[in-house]
């Protein structure tokens, strides 16, 4: 599983600038190693203070529940309850306290779409065919979905992908969401739909979003490894049909793998550089898939 955390690092503080920071720490101790040390605690205090209460307001959104949401596994089933029932109160009960949040948030994404930039989800909205509608009946508006063909659809009869992907498109396009955390975006999309999601997540994070993510999707890393690739070859984006606000500069992209080994999980770090995302683990993957056809086939 790879963990994939995009960071809006505006105004130069990123995970590396505070490495930086921590070093100059250090080398200001050492530098003032024979001074008094009541001195020296005053000095790195107020170091220490200027330098965090930048990184702090940076993280801020982190901090601030009503900006961040939390798109969980298992969005589509949730979602089918929730519009599938005449009862919101019962169909809460039944879920747990992680899904409950989950679903206090998907309703307000969906019925508060005033502050929502569709343009960050448009096309992913046009390769699923789809338009979502509320649509009033004996006073109670509900979730419909019109269909590339013009059918419309309750949400709770709607194709499992747009169930499982549509409060990923609208948190992504919310002003009022700062950071999203998604369990594996990909579920249920078709490949080409898992490009179109890349591309999407890298416009809400060109716009200023914090997007923490884990994938299974060899698909979905390869195409925001691609993004990241034409951050330096940008003359090539026009002619290739990328626009500009896909392009993921690498400073603000970090990519941890999680294995298991023994009873524990370890996390190694990725490297990702201009020319994107070292996809290692998923290269061997590959490479036995293609050994196996060649011994069965040979």
């Amino acid at each position: 599983m790879y963990f994939i955390c995009y960071l809006n690092t505006e105004g130069g503080t990123n995970f590396r600038g505070r490495k930086r920071i921590a070093l100059k720490v250090g080398q200001l101790t050492k530098i003032l190693s024979d001074a008094d040390p009541s001195m020296l605690e005053a000095i790195l205090g107020l170091y220490l203070e200027h330098n965090m209460s930048k990184i702090f307001s940076n993280l801020s959104p982190f901090f601030q529940s009503t900006s961040t949401v939390f798109l969980i596994d298992n969005r589509a089933v949730i979602s089918e309850i929730l519009t599938n029932s005449s009862n919101y109160a019962r169909a809460l009960e039944l879920l747990n306290d992680v899904e409950n949040s989950y679903a206090t948030t998907y309703l307000d994404l969906m019925y508060n779409r005033e502050d929502t930039d569709e343009k960050v989800f448009k096309d992913f909205f046009d390769e699923l065919g789809i338009n979502l509608e509320l649509v009033e009946n004996n006073g109670v508006r509900s979730p419909y979905v019109r269909m590339w063909n013009d059918v419309l659809l309750p949400l709770s009869q709607a194709p499992s992908d747009v169930r499982e992907s549509l409060s990923i498109a609208l948190a992504l396009g919310s002003n009022r969401m700062q950071v999203v955390y998604i369990e594996e975006p990909e579920v249920h999309l078709h490949p080409k739909a898992q490009r179109i999601m890349a591309k999407m997540i890298a416009r809400a994070v060109n716009r200023g979003k914090y997007v923490i993510l884990t994938t299974h999707s060899d698909c979905f890393l390869s195409s925001v490894s691609n993004l990241i690739a034409l951050s330096s070859r940008k003359e090539k984006a026009e002619s290739l049909s990328f626009s500009r606000d896909e392009i993921l500069d690498p400073e603000r992209v970090a990519v941890h793998f999680v294995k298991k080994e023994g009873k524990f999980a370890k996390v190694e770090n990725v490297k990702v550089t201009d020319e994107g995302i070292c996809e290692e683990e998923f290269v061997k993957v590959a490479e036995e898939l293609l050994d196996e056809r060649g011994e069965i086939i040979g």
